[in-house]
C-alpha cells in the first residue's frame, strides 16, 4: 500500500503458491543420475547440470507440479513439443491436460514404446481422463475401480473413507485394507485434499478434484454424457445402493423416532439418493 507522501511504498505481505511436490537439490541430482537422460547428454551438458544441482546458489529445493518427476527427464524435446501442439490436441492449451498427460507418460513403463504411447494421447481432457481410468483398471481390477469411481461421482458432496470401505465390503468380510491403500494412492492426485471443504462445507470427504474426471466416469461407467443427462439404469441403481446404505446406517426401528440421532449425515444424504433413484413413494415416507 502507499503512504503519504505518494513516493513512499511499503510491502505489507507477499503471498506465494507453489506445487505440492518438493525435492531438494540433492534429490534432483540423484534423479538425474538414475535417469536415461545421462545417455543423451554430452559430458559438458552433464557438468552444467551438476553445477546447477550441486552448487551453492541459494536454492534449497525445487517444486514440481507432478508428484513423481523421475520420468520427466525421459521425454525428448521433440516429444514435449508434440505433446503441447494444440493443432492436434486442442486441450493441450490447458495446464491440467499437460499435467495429466505428463504424469501418464511418466508412469508408462516401456521406454521403447514411449513414442507410440505419446501418439495415443487423445485431443481432449475428458478423453485423457478416460485413458487414466483404463490404466487404473489394469493396475487395480476394473470392478473395484468402477465401483469406487461411480460411488464418488454420484455422491451428493463426496463420501467418507469409512463409507466407501463399507460399500466395498461383501458378505464375506471387509474390503482388504492393502488393496484400498494402493487404489487410494493411485487416485489421490485426482481427489480433493481430504481437509478441503466439500460443497456442503464439511471436510474429510473423498471427491473428484476435476469435473472432467467426473464426466469421464459418467461416460465410461454410467453411459451418460453428463450428470444432468437422461439417467440410465446403472445411474439409478447406484443411487439405490447409496440410499439403502444410508437408510441402514441411520434407521433404528427400536428408537422412539426411528432414526439414530448420532448419525445425522445418514438422514441428510438419504432423500437425495432416493430422489435420483426415482423412488418417489419411498422418498415421501422418508420426508
Amino acid at each position: 500500500y502507499t503512504h503519504a507522501p505518494a513516493t513512499e511504498m511499503y510491502l505489507h505481505a507477499l503471498a506465494t503458491a507453489v506445487p505440492p511436490a518438493t525435492y531438494t537439490q540433492a534429490d534432483c541430482w540423484e534423479i538425474a543420475q538414475r535417469s536415461k537422460v545421462r545417455e543423451r547428454l554430452k559430458k559438458r551438458s552433464m557438468l552444467i547440470l551438476q553445477t546447477i544441482l550441486k552448487g551453492d546458489h541459494g536454492i534449497a529445493c525445487r517444486h514440481f507440479a507432478l508428484p513423481e518427476v523421475e520420468g520427466v527427464f525421459d521425454l525428448t524435446p521433440d516429444q514435449l513439443n508434440t505433446l503441447l501442439d494444440i493443432r492436434t490436441r486442442p486441450d493441450a492449451a490447458l495446464p491440467l491436460y499437460t499435467l495429466v498427460a505428463l504424469e501418464e507418460l511418466c508412469l508408462f513403463g516401456e521406454y521403447g514404446a514411449l513414442d507410440a504411447r505419446h501418439a495415443s494421447l487423445p485431443p481432449t481432457l475428458t478423453e485423457l481422463f478416460t485413458q487414466v481410468l483404463a490404466r487404473l483398471e489394469q493396475d487395480h481390477d476394473r470392478p473395484v475401480v468402477e465401483a469406487v469411481c461411480v460411488l464418488v461421482a454420484v455422491a451428493r458432496a463426496g463420501l467418507l473413507e469409512a463409507e466407501v470401505l463399507d460399500l466395498l465390503s461383501t458378505n464375506d468380510g471387509t474390503f482388504p485394507r492393502l488393496h484400498w491403500t494402493r487404489l487410494y494412492r493411485a487416485l489421490e492426485p485426482y481427489l480433493k485434499p481430504i481437509e478441503e471443504e466439500s460443497a456442503d462445507g464439511a471436510t474429510g470427504r473423498l471427491d473428484f478434484y476435476h469435473e472432467q474426471l467426473r464426466l469421464a466416469v459418467f461416460d465410461r461407467y454410467l453411459h451418460m454424457t453428463a450428470p444432468d443427462a437422461s439417467p440410465t439404469d446403472t445411474f439409478r441403481l447406484t443411487h439405490r445402493r447409496l440410499g439403502a446404505y444410508f437408510l441402514s446406517a441411520g434407521r433404528d426401528e427400536t428408537a422412539p423416532i426411528k432414526w439414530r440421532t448420532d448419525r445425522v449425515r445418514a438422514l441428510s444424504e438419504l432423500p437425495y439418493h432416493q430422489m435420483h433413484a426415482e423412488l418417489s413413494s419411498v422418498l415421501v415416507q422418508t420426508l
